[in-house]
């Protein structure tokens, strides 16, 4: 039910702590399917203060639970905060899409460049080493996923030559993409 979710509001009435503590348990479930998006959590009720039973315990178990998760005090009666609750979240949905489609950028063209040097090396590929050494600007792990997807799209062989290292090796799909203008092939699309 959570699939496509960009972002997540939790509403807690203020006058029942046990809907806070709930918060949890929805932001788990929400997370395993979507992989982490923007949460916010909204203490709707404020307008009847005298009835408030969330106080200092409860917001302090929420701020040790998930300190970065942005909370607003609103009353849906009033409309008190409610347009700043909403918009928040959308800013930060906002930014975490636009900065999702800098990372497959990234990635995309990190790709090709993998392809290119592996390519420009003929068939007798390359060795790990030269590729942590062709790409020390990268991440560790970060190379070595890229290389995995570059494997799962055929574009690349690894050939295991002992514990902890590997030759790499343009298949012929590989090569014909790398020989073209067919670099859109090498975009691995997010799970939805």
């Amino acid at each position: 039910m959570f699939y496509g979710t960009h972002g997540v509001l939790a509403v807690c009435d203020v006058e029942r702590p046990e809907t806070l503590y709930a918060i949890e348990d929805w932001f788990q479930a929400v997370s395993l399917v979507t992989g982490g998006v923007p949460f916010g959590v909204a203490f709707n009720k404020v307008d009847r203060l005298s009835k408030v039973t969330v106080g200092p315990a409860e917001t302090s178990w929420l701020r040790k639970r998930f300190p970065l998760v942005p909370t607003t005090m609103t009353s849906a009666m009033t409309g008190t905060g409610v347009e700043d609750v909403f918009s928040g979240l959308i800013g930060r949905v906002i930014e975490s899409t636009l900065s999702a489609g800098r990372r497959r950028r990234v990635q995309r063209v990190v790709r090709q460049k993998i392809l290119a040097f592996v390519t420009r090396r003929g068939l007798g590929g390359v060795s790990k080493s030269e590729l942590l050494f062709g790409f020390k600007e990268l991440d560790y792990n970060e190379l070595m996923a890229e290389i995995d997807n570059l494997v799962r799209l055929d574009v690349l062989s690894r050939d295991e030559l002992g514990p902890g290292t590997f030759r790499v090796r343009a298949t012929h799909h590989g090569q014909e993409i790398a020989a073209s203008t067919l670099w859109e092939e090498l975009v691995i699309d997010e799970p939805a």
